[in-house]
C-alpha cells in the first residue's frame, strides 16, 4: 500500500538477504512481460560474492560486475553489480545514455544513511527511475534513529507530510527527540522507539532473527569469500612496500596503512 514494490529488509546477518533478494529478482523476472534489468549496490568488498552468488542461483543470467572506473555498464546484462564509490560513473552514464533499471537493489543500506552525501544522492537519482526497489541491512540504524530518514526517503515514505514517517522536522522531532539547542536544530536523540518499529514493519521492513528461523537454517558452514582489491588499492600498498624497504617506515607505522589502505579500497 505505501511502498509500491519498495521494501527494506533488515534479517540478522547470516539469514539470506542476499538469496532472499535474488529471489526477488527471479519472482519479478517471469512475472514481467518486459526487459528486466537490475542493478546491484554494494561495498567493494561485496561484489564478488554477488556475482558469485547470482551465478549459483540464477545461472541463465548475463551478470556484470564493475570493478574498477574503466569499466562501465552492460546494457545487455541481466544484473549489473557496482560499488558505492562507482556510483558517480554509473549515474553519469546513466544521463548521457539514457539508462534505466527495473530494479535497484541496494545491500548495506545504511551506506546511504547520510542525507548530504554524495553517493546518497546517486542512490536516489537511480532509485527515482526505478520501478522496483530492495534495501538490505542488517543495521539500517547504526547509531540513532536520525539514520533511518534519508533511506526510508529514497524508499519512498518518508519526505513530506502526506507519507507514513512526515518530513524531516517531523521524524526528528517525534522519534529523535529533535529540538532546538545552542548551535541550532538537534536530532541525536531516540524516542517513541515501538511505535517506530511497530510503523516500520506495518509498511516497508522485515526483520527476522536467528530464533525465529533456527529450525529452517541448515548447520553451520564456513567458506573462503575472496576479495578482489581494486587497482588503485594494488598500486597503494606497493608504494607502502617501497618506503618499508627504504627504511622510511617502522613496522607498526607499516600495518597500520595497510589496515588503512585495505579499508580504504573496500
Amino acid at each position: 500500500k505505501f511502498a509500491k514494490n519498495r521494501a527494506y529488509i533488515g534479517d540478522e546477518m547470516g539469514l539470506g538477504k542476499t538469496i532472499t533478494a535474488i529471489a526477488t529478482i527471479h519472482y519479478n523476472r517471469t512475472h514481467s512481460d518486459k526487459p528486466y534489468k537490475v542493478l546491484v549496490v554494494a561495498p567493494a568488498s561485496l561484489l564478488l560474492n554477488w556475482k558469485r552468488e547470482l551465478a549459483k542461483w540464477l545461472p541463465n543470467l548475463k551478470t556484470n560486475a564493475l570493478t574498477s572506473g574503466k569499466q562501465k555498464i552492460d546494457v545487455n546484462a541481466d544484473v549489473n553489480i557496482v560499488s558505492y564509490g562507482l556510483l558517480n560513473k554509473v549515474v553519469e552514464q546513466m544521463k548521457n545514455e539514457n539508462i534505466t533499471f527495473t530494479q535497484l537493489i541496494v545491500d548495506e543500506a545504511h551506506y546511504v544513511k547520510n542525507k548530504k552525501a554524495q553517493r546518497t544522492k546517486y542512490v536516489k537519482f537511480i532509485a527515482e527511475k526505478a520501478p522496483h526497489l530492495l534495501f538490505l541491512s542488517g543495521t539500517p540504524i547504526t547509531k540513532k534513529p536520525i539514520d533511518l530518514f534519508a533511506q526510508l526517503e529514497i524508499i519512498g515514505v518518508a519526505g513530506d507530510r502526506t507519507k507514513p514517517f512526515g518530513d524531516y522536522y517531523y521524524f526528528a522531532v517525534r522519534y529523535c527527540g529533535g529540538q532546538q539547542g545552542r548551535f541550532g536544530f538537534e536530532a541525536n536523540g531516540a524516542t517513541n522507539i515501538n511505535e517506530l518499529n511497530q510503523k516500520l514493519r506495518s509498511t516497508i521492513y522485515l526483520r527476522r532473527d536467528k530464533e525465529q528461523v533456527l529450525q529452517e537454517l541448515p548447520d553451520k558452514q564456513r567458506q573462503y569469500i575472496y576479495i578482489e582489491i581494486p587497482d588503485e588499492t594494488k598500486k597503494e600498498l606497493k608504494e607502502i612496500e617501497l618506503e618499508l624497504m627504504k627504511g622510511n617506515l617502522n613496522p607498526l607505522a607499516y600495518v597500520n596503512k595497510v589496515f588503512y589502505t585495505v579499508g580504504k579500497g573496500k
